[in-house]
């Protein structure tokens, strides 16, 4: 027991451990704070599932409590997984169902509206929900050299919505000590409706292809249909990541 809140005390920040302690096995840590006041406003646990190829995540607020979770099902591809998430406090729902050929989105606002659905044939997406973060890892280089432009599946709206990739310099991004060894990659959305209300998503990733930080529009809504933006802290046990294999290739296959 003593060895195990050793190894905790080495592993995570000390925000992390005041924040939102992490329980036993979790792999990865998202902080996510508010961007203009830096409060805290919940954070992220990622399990990992070597065997099964698929991750969890539980959505935790500020007295410890589990309000949302995800589940995370990559059996069908690293880019484009299968997703059941959900929030209880208003029991929000946002699915991806994989079969036959088609992903069908699902999205439930709220208790009080029914569950909604789209289908959309496999050559119609790029990439859905965590995949985006192994899209990144996979084209590094090309990303490097010029912008690429996917079809992303967005779950609340029902739509596959054109995202734009592009490498920045890091003083476009959130500072991160040692900026030299960080990564700044700008994601816009094509649809410029959609775009007035989303934004930009801002990334850092470390030299080992890690996201570091992600900061913009985020899949927990601050109320029932408010969506809500959020600078996010990641952080890893590496002897959780190692369990699959390579650590450095395993990392980002798992993340929200």
């Amino acid at each position: 027991m003593l060895s195990e809140v050793f190894l905790a005390a080495l592993i995570w920040s000390d925000a992390v451990k005041s924040f939102c302690p992490p329980p036993k096995n979790v792999a990865i840590v998202g902080l996510a704070r508010d961007i203009e006041s830096d409060n805290v406003l919940y954070c992220e646990f990622h399990y990992l599932d070597w065997s099964a190829e698929s991750a969890k995540v539980q959505y935790v607020d500020a007295q410890g409590d589990v309000f949302a979770t995800k589940k995370v099902d990559y059996t069908h591809g690293l880019e484009r997984p299968a997703i059941d998430q959900f929030d209880s406090r208003w029991n929000e729902k946002r699915i991806v169902d994989i079969a036959e050929k088609k992903f069908t989105l699902k999205f439930q606002k709220s208790d009080k509206s029914g569950l909604k659905r789209k289908a959309y044939a496999v050559d119609q997406v790029d990439i859905i929900d965590a995949g985006f973060d192994h899209f990144v890892r996979a084209n590094w280089d090309d990303l490097q050299r010029s912008s690429a432009t996917v079809r992303f599946a967005s779950v609340p709206h029902l739509k596959v919505l054109k995202l734009r990739v592009s490498s920045q310099p890091m003083k476009n991004c959130p500072k991160v000590g040692g900026s030299d060894n960080f990564y700044c990659f700008w994601v816009d959305i094509g649809n410029p409706f959609v775009r007035f209300f989303t934004g930009r998503l801002r990334l850092v990733y470390s030299q080992d292809r890690m996201l570091q930080v992600f900061e913009g529009v985020v899949n927990i809504n601050r109320a029932v249909g408010q969506s809500q933006k959020a600078r996010i802290q990641y952080e890893y046990d590496l002897r959780q990541l190692g369990k699959g294999g390579s650590t450095s290739e395993n990392a980002a296959n798992f993340l929200d």
